[in-house]
């Protein structure tokens, strides 16, 4: 690139005409008579010093991203790239995200391999790019983010792909019209797209150092997020006070584990109430 000349008109113009290497323009004969083997085209006017560097082949850097990664939203995961640089100076290189309607952590930047993490599902863009002393070049891979049924945000969207009412998919909504609501339903992994009361908890007597206590039975999926569990006991249904976690949640090898909550009153000839509460903060 030769000169640099300013534009000043308000708009860009589109001069609607088709980009020629080796020929003036078209319509006309007169032409490069040989060969062309290095086409390059820079977002900026080279200084003299790098049109020389160029002229005398030293080149830009040489980058490439590795295979596209299986991603799952808020799930690590690995990223590989490569660079190579014809020149004998330092070479350094960087991932950045292009594109994408979350945001994207990589573990370390500056590696070629590193991981990257995602807060939101979707398809993105990221970028590798690398620069030597002459020039930068980059290389892009796009990426689908998969929702994460761990998440409540996107475990709605795959509950209900595409919904966006709240009428429908919100925490305390009930769209299959069984009494329960999707907050609940998400913390004990049932289906909240078909009426069912499958999984929901069962009180039972449990005993504690010989003595018997009201207690209620939960089973839920392992690792979600975003979610609290407790317990209320009460004696009138007026009222209600904290009940106790009964030791720690145990594994059902199947991707679930139960857990228990007591009453803190031993079992009596008083009638005793016990309910689980879900808390989304």
């Amino acid at each position: 690139l030769d000169i640099v000349e300013n534009e000043t008109s308000a708009t860009v113009p589109n001069y609607n005409s088709t980009l020629k290497v080796g020929i003036a323009n078209v319509g006309t004969t007169a032409f490069l008579d040989g060969l062309v083997d290095d086409v390059r085209f820079y977002r900026r006017a080279l200084t003299a010093a790098e049109v020389a560097g160029v002229a005398s082949k030293s080149f830009a850097p040489t980058v490439s991203c590795g295979p596209v990664p299986s991603i799952t939203d808020a799930i690590a995961a690995s990223l590989t790239g490569s660079a190579s640089n014809e020149l004998s100076g330092a070479l350094t290189t960087a991932w950045s995200k292009v594109s994408g309607p979350g945001t994207a952590t990589f573990g370390n930047a500056a590696l070629l391999a590193t991981t990257v993490t995602f807060n939101a599902p979707g398809t993105y863009v990221i970028r590798l790019s690398a620069t030597n002393s002459v020039a930068q070049d980059f290389a892009e891979m796009t990426v689908a983010v998969a929702g994460n049924p761990a998440i409540f945000a996107d475990w709605q969207g795959l509950t209900w792909p595409g919904v966006s009412d709240m009428n429908i998919i919100g925490p305390l909504a009930d769209a299959d019209n069984d009494g329960i609501n999707n907050l609940v339903e998400y913390a004990l992994g049932m289906n909240a797209a078909v009426a069912t009361t499958t999984g929901l908890p069962t009180s039972l007597w449990r005993t504690v150092s010989s003595t018997d206590y009201l207690s209620i039975q939960v089973r839920r999926s392992i690792g979600l997020t975003g979610i609290t569990y407790s317990a209320e006991v009460s004696g009138t249904l007026a009222s209600w006070s904290a009940a106790v976690q009964d030791g720690t949640a145990t594994a059902n090898g199947d991707g679930t584990e139960t857990l228990y909550f007591r009453d803190t009153v031993p079992r009596g000839t008083a009638p005793r109430f016990i309910r689980l509460k879900v808390t989304q903060p």
